[in-house]
């Protein structure tokens, strides 16, 4: 039963106890995150993501094992030859398709997964190399869509029609130009929060002030330790400053000033000649002062695990901590981490495929436009394609390797699957293999044995 004067909804009831935070009137999500916030943001993920260990791990690591050597087409066509011609196609192009032609296709696929985590966006441009007309992409930042200054036809640097769909964007050029690109030619990965965004967020801004605490308290005892750990040396004066010798007095030769100066020099100089010999700090005290070390009690015996609950806070919503530092991971544990990433891993080669696709099917028709390839005739689907992703990450790869194999020599799995998976081309495969079987056959000519003998010898691990 429900507590007398509750309406059963913790916020309804917890709002006139002033214990939550005033929130603005909910609006449609690009209202809500301004310009403003989300350039914010943007300098904070790269921040952070330059600058702390955590956060570039997860983020480095959930890029590596989603694309690992290239995630590669397989084409869906109705004719063999025909894939294999669109195949060898994209393979040439693939290596060098961006448009400055400093990039390959892999690093491309490489930046496109670290910008949706970090920046939350990415824009790829379907453009053309002006010297040879070929199909070329185009990378293109999150800071550089931005509306022109004083415009009002668009937001956030996109033009809507009057349903919301895309028809332009406006992209600040490297001279402080913009170039306004239909929304047919630009192919827009982002992160959206609701229905209603239309600019992406970076996947951890929610960890960005658990981040900074994090940061914060291991800066400040980092510089405790290296202030308890300086070596100080103290040199106290033993004479009053203002003693002077009844000699000295009744000559009236000596000042008392001058006296006070030349025997701090002297300490002074006799503290330099400590540090030098002994090393260290080495102050000098006048006569009557003493120096004490102030010191504070952090960390206490609660920091480690203090720092470690931050440090795990600060991660949640990437891929698992466990997955970055499974030394505290027993048993049942390391299955649960390992089968949370490998669910992480697979939605993100989920959007990298679907990005692929539409770079994929841009170059193909391109290359049917321009009668690169001769088609059979009879051959359908000449756009459909399938992707062939890294081997999936377990904890058991003995068992699983097992597995592959048999399903292979069953017939239930492609051998070319096999080798993908693996980010080893079939073709190249096959190929290092016949060459091997031929030169063996050559040199068995040549001495005079027979092939049927030699091959068991090279080629099995058994005794003959």
């Amino acid at each position: 039963m429900l507590g007398k004067g509750t309406s059963g909804y913790e916020v309804v009831d917890r709002v006139e106890t002033n214990q939550l935070p005033h929130t603005p009137r909910p609006q449609v999500a690009s209202k809500e995150l301004t310009n403003y916030n989300r350039s914010n943001i943007l300098g904070q993920s790269r921040y952070y993501y330059r600058n702390d260990g955590t956060i570039k791990e997860l983020v480095d690591n959930l890029a590596l094992y989603s694309i690992g050597r290239g995630i590669t087409p397989q084409p869906m066509t109705t004719s063999i030859t025909t894939n294999k011609m669109i195949g060898d196609m994209w393979a040439m192009w693939w290596k060098n398709p961006e448009v400055t032609g400093r990039f390959t296709g892999r690093q491309l696929q490489d930046f496109i997964s670290k910008a949706y985590d970090v920046d939350g966006e990415i824009f790829i441009v379907k453009t053309f190399d002006p010297a040879t007309l070929t199909p070329k992409i185009q990378i293109v930042e999150a800071q550089q869509v931005k509306s022109p200054e004083g415009s009002t036809e668009y937001e956030n640097g996109i033009k809507f029609d009057e349903v919301g769909r895309p028809i332009e964007y406006s992209i600040e050029q490297a001279n402080g130009d913009f170039k306004f690109v239909s929304a047919k030619s630009v192919i827009h990965v982002f992160n959206a929060e609701r229905a209603t965004s239309t600019r992406g967020i970076s996947t951890f801004f929610h960890l960005l002030s658990l981040t900074n605490q994090r940061t914060e308290l291991l800066d400040l005892t980092i510089q405790k330790a290296r202030q308890e750990a300086k070596f100080v040396n103290a040199i106290e004066q033993t004479k009053a400053d203002d003693a002077l010798s009844s000699q000295d007095f009744l000559n009236g030769s000596c000042n008392a000033e001058e006296e006070a100066e030349e025997q701090e020099r002297l300490l002074f100089e006799s503290a330099n000649r400590v540090s030098s010999v002994i090393g260290g700090t080495t102050v000098s005290l006048p006569h009557g002062m003493t120096l004490k070390q102030l010191s504070n009690n952090t960390p206490g015996a609660s920091y480690l695990g203090f720092a470690e609950q931050l440090l795990k806070l600060s991660s949640t919503g990437l891929m698992p901590y466990g997955f970055a530092d499974p030394s505290g991971l027993t048993g049942v544990s390391v299955r649960m981490v390992i089968a949370k990433a490998a669910r992480v891993i697979s939605a993100r080669q989920d959007i990298l495929c679907e990005v692929m696709t539409k770079i994929y099917q841009y170059w193909l028709g391109c290359v049917l436009a321009n009668n690169q390839l001769y088609a059979e005739k009879d051959t359908h689907n000449l756009f459909g394609v399938d992707w062939q992703c890294p081997r999936t990450v377990t904890v058991d790869y003995g068992r699983d390797e097992k597995t592959d194999l048999t399903l292979v020599q069953s017939g239930l799995k492609p051998v070319e699957d096999y080798y993908a998976e693996r980010g080893l081309d079939f073709k190249q495969e096959v190929q290092k293999r016949l060459e091997a079987l031929t030169e063996v056959k050559e040199q068995c000519e040549k001495l005079g044995v027979e092939p049927s003998v030699a091959f068991p010898a090279l080629f099995t691990t058994k005794t003959i």
